[in-house]
């Protein structure tokens, strides 16, 4: 944050050289760290639900409740304290909030949904620094409305009668609007500190706008697909020329560091740009080649600099993912082991950036369960950060909803294939009916080696065995999406509360695999399996990794080098509905 609490808070100075540490984190010393984390931020909550952090207190309130939200499986005997917690936090938030009606970013394009007339834009002042503020405040808003996004959010205050969805498209709305564009020269695409937006822009700042609209799409938000196209202008001058790869400040104010060609990263990812990239190439380079430097002259630095830690991390996360070992390779620790870490579980990673991140968190905690920070960056801001380093926050950055099913009651459509008869499969009250059920292929498009495919579970029959997402299914000779010619299958089995992996490879008959990961997804949770071509495959609840299968030796020599169709599986489950089908490539 460029200006961010320059004038209201003491500045901590990290100095000297850190030190390499021999032992990596276990995953117990990581979880032990996360817990003080949290019990720190608990003990200095204000009695109006904020967090004290002169003058900022929606920001970092923002914070806050993302890392208490995000580590929500880890709160154990704590659960009722820590709700309370975040209904107070979310309380404070939902009364401070402020509304204005919008319509056109400052070129005259309308930025509505639909196009047309005006619509309500929701922000948070936070000091005047608003785009910050907004960017801190969205994720929090998205977790708790996670799976709730008809639900009104409260009946009072700014936002009374609004539902968590409502909230959602309100922010990406604002932010919209308050996008600078081409008759703003090169601040074309980004954003600065102010709602509405003053026409200029800086790469530090638009990182917040974007990780709101990521956030706001995970309750149903949509961006207009002019945000994305003038995000892009933003994104080829901030990464300026001479620079190493780094993304910048501003082109012609080159501050470049590690924490904006994070903030580069996450906005690439956004506009849909992969490691096929250039820009994205570029930028990782960079990274690997300034990994070591540790806070200096405010902007710049790696380690002990929260804000360009936490920076970095949404960039990795969301283009490299957490496991990947080959664009960050220089690193500070050695995570002490040149194979798995000690006294981790068998299946954890070899040290890479984010473990090397890790180990540096937990040896450098205070003893009262915060960090430091350094210079604007300090108390519950860096602890927030540190926690959700350290609890894996996934960044939102998935594919969009292909089907929401808003159309007329009936068949489901020319882009499905498969079971589609009206009495396997049919559309009621802009949701899907699996009456009889059956094996349905979203055949409009196919994706790449890695993907994803997703599905709201709206009502659960107590008894069904069979909500299952199809990944990476081949096609038969004759061009028909066929699951014998090779899928994968991730199977939530509702009265047995887990799920299973199972696979086909052509010519074989189907294999289920022995490990099951426990699991209870209720009415309106999104369930989500991702494949990569490394042979993982996660699931995930509303977004958040619950539990990874690993391919078999077999399964990965055909299925790691292969993209294919994604679908779905219903079975047994006459009483439930499902909704808002989407995925794409990874």
């Amino acid at each position: 944050m460029k200006e961010f609490l320059r004038a209201a808070l003491v500045i901590f100075l990290v100095c000297g050289v850190f030190t390499a540490f021999a032992m990596a984190a276990t995953e117990a010393q990581k979880m032990n760290a996360i817990n003080q984390g949290l019990a720190n931020l608990a003990a200095t909550q204000l009695p109006n639900g904020s967090w004290a952090y002169g003058g900022y207190e929606q920001a970092s309130t923002g914070a806050a409740l993302l890392a208490f939200l995000s580590q929500k499986g880890n709160w154990g005997s704590n659960a009722s304290a820590y709700q309370t917690i975040v209904d107070s936090g979310i309380a404070y938030l939902l009364a401070n909030a402020s509304t204005m009606t919008v319509s056109s970013r400052n070129d005259g394009v309308n930025i509505c949904p639909g196009g047309t007339g005006s619509c309500i834009g929701v922000y948070w002042y936070g000091a005047g620094e608003s785009t910050y503020t907004t960017g801190l405040v969205a994720p929090a808003i998205a977790l708790y409305g996670a799976g709730h996004a008809g639900d009104i959010a409260t009946v009072t205050g700014p936002l009374a009668g609004m539902t968590w969805g409502q909230i959602a498209q309100g922010i990406t709305n604002e932010f919209s609007a308050s996008q600078s564009s081409a008759i703003n020269g090169n601040r074309d695409g980004g954003w600065r500190y102010y709602i509405p937006g003053n026409g200029d822009s800086d790469t530090s700042t638009t990182q917040w706008a974007v990780l709101a609209l990521l956030y706001d799409q995970t309750l149903g938000a949509s961006t207009p697909a002019t945000v994305k196209d003038h995000l892009k202008s933003w994104l080829a001058v901030a990464q300026a020329s001479g620079q190493g790869g780094a993304g910048c400040y501003q082109p012609d104010y080159l501050i470049c560091e590690d924490s904006d060609t994070g903030a580069l990263l996450l906005g690439l990812k956004f506009v849909g740009y992969d490691l096929t990239n250039t820009q994205v190439i570029n930028a990782l380079g960079f990274l690997n080649n300034n990994w070591l430097a540790t806070a200096n002259n405010t902007w710049y630095g790696n380690f002990g600099h929260p804000y360009a830690m936490w920076g970095v991390y949404k960039g990795l996360e969301a283009t490299i993912g957490l496991r990947d070992t080959t664009y960050i390779t220089s690193l500070y620790t050695n995570c002490g082991a040149p194979a798995n870490l000690p006294g981790n579980p068998p299946g954890s990673m070899p040290c890479n950036w984010w473990e090397d991140y890790n180990d540096w968190l937990v040896n450098n905690q205070s003893v009262d369960g915060s960090w430091a920070g350094y210079a604007y960056w300090t108390g519950p801001l860096s602890t927030s950060w540190d926690i959700s380093i350290l609890g894996a926050t996934p960044v939102p950055v998935g594919n969009p909803v292909l089907d929401d099913f808003n159309r007329a009651n009936g068949a489901l459509g020319a882009n499905w294939s498969g079971t589609t008869g009206v009495r396997a499969f049919v559309i009621q009250n802009n949701q899907v009916w699996p009456w009889e059920g059956g094996t349905i292929y979203w055949n409009h498009d196919s994706f790449g080696t890695s993907q994803e495919a997703f599905v709201t579970l709206t009502k659960i029959d107590k008894y069904s065995t069979n909500n299952d997402l199809l990944l990476k299914v081949q096609k038969a000779p004759n061009g028909t999406i066929n699951y014998k010619r090779g899928y994968i299958e991730v199977n939530y089995n509702h009265k047995k509360k887990f799920v299973t992996l199972g696979t086909q490879l052509p010519g074989y008959a189907w294999i289920s695999y022995p490990t099951t990961i426990p699991v209870t997804f209720s009415p309106g949770d999104k369930f989500g399996a991702k494949v990569f071509s490394n042979g993982e495959v996660h699931v995930l609840k509303n977004g958040t990794d619950v539990g990874m299968f690993v391919l078999n030796i077999s399964d990965q020599a055909f299925f790691n080098p292969r993209g294919g169709y994604i679908g779905l599986y219903f079975m047994n489950d006459p009483d439930g509905f499902f909704d808002d089908f989407g995925g794409g490539s990874l």
